[in-house]
Formats: structure tokens, C-alpha cells, sequence
């Protein structure tokens, strides 16, 4: 089992276009065992626990809606893993955003417009100041799809980042360059 003190992150900001380097060396914790969940995803959602008062929830997008799954609000919430059930002040938060942002009136429930090709792979949530992110997954030699990008660049007034996680400091200083002008699209 890795500690998260193996890990290096690259944070990426899609908001206001910020690079943040996060070497969390000092961090013994063990990343989260979960079945079906890559470590990279594991070690990202560790990071962001203790920042999120552990309210991190994976999307996974083997669910018909996954972010009514995270929220507990799906009929058949039966999940086969271990997913943290985010505060349901988080889904309030997050639809008043996105009714004050775009017409969702076409959608019986806002959140269905955001369950589109391209979400990214977490959501976090802090309830004690009612901030939340989402926040796509990416190891360094892996690039946007098409349809992330237009996720993005669609849901611009959320809060989004993008973490590539690197196992080597070394590799991860020659890689922020390249990443600089991978992310010029966004």
C-alpha cells in the first residue's frame, strides 16, 4: 500500500489558468483503498480529503448519473464500493450555481445537464464553507479528450481543476513546461 508522500501533484486551475506544484513529502498517510478506483484517482482523492472535511466523492462513470449517486439522491443507491455520500447541501450549492449560470429549465433536475461525456472524475465538497470542486484525474503522459475540454470550457463558471499525478519529482519538473502549452486550449 502507497503513502501519499509517493506521490507529487501538478494542480491545474482551470478557472484562472494557475499551475500549483503540491509535494506532499511530509504526508504519511496511506492513499484510500477503494475497489475499481486507480491509484492515481486514490491518491488524488487523499490529497483533497483532509482540504474537503473528507467529503470527496469519486464519479464513477459506470453510473447512469453518477454525481445523483455521489449525492445519495438516485433511487437505486447500491454501490458495490465504498463512496463517500456528500452533504446534501453540496447538491443545493451546486444546483444554484448551475441555475444561475445556464437554462436548465429542459432538464428535470440541473445536475443532469452537468452528466455529460467529459465530467471530470471527482467532486469535493467542504461544508463547513460551502466550497466545492471538480477535479479530473491525469497521469503525465495522458491528454484532455475532446469532450473534457468542451466540458470545461461549457461549465467555465465552476470550479475545476485538472491533477496529473508524477511518482517522480525529477520527471515532474521537466514536464510543466509541456504542460503549460497542452493546457493553452482550455
Amino acid at each position: 500500500m502507497k503513502s501519499l508522500n509517493e506521490f507529487v501533484f501538478v494542480v491545474y486551475n482551470v478557472n484562472n489558468n494557475e499551475i500549483e506544484k503540491i509535494s506532499p513529502r511530509s504526508e504519511e498517510k496511506l492513499i484510500l483503498r477503494i475497489a475499481d478506483f486507480g491509484e492515481s484517482e486514490r491518491a488524488v482523492m487523499t490529497l483533497y480529503e483532509k482540504e474537503f472535511d473528507y467529503q470527496v466523492a469519486n464519479l464513477n462513470h459506470k453510473h447512469q448519473h453518477p454525481l445523483k449517486h455521489a449525492f445519495g439522491l438516485c433511487k437505486h443507491y447500491e454501490l458495490e464500493f465504498r463512496t463517500p455520500q456528500l452533504s446534501i447541501d453540496a447538491s443545493e450549492t451546486l444546483k444554484m450555481d448551475i441555475h444561475d449560470n445556464i437554462s436548465s429549465s429542459e432538464f428535470n433536475c440541473p445536475l443532469n445537464c452537468l452528466e455529460t461525456y467529459g465530467m471530470p472524475d471527482l467532486f469535493a465538497y467542504n461544508q463547513s464553507n460551502n466550497k466545492y470542486v471538480f477535479i479530473e484525474v491525469k497521469q503525465p503522459d495522458e491528454s484532455l479528450r475532446g469532450t473534457q475540454i468542451n466540458w470545461f470550457k461549457q461549465f467555465n463558471f465552476l470550479p475545476i481543476k485538472i491533477a496529473y499525478v508524477f511518482q517522480d519529482e525529477q520527471k515532474l519538473n521537466e514536464y510543466i513546461p509541456k504542460l503549460e502549452s497542452r493546457l493553452s486550449d482550455i
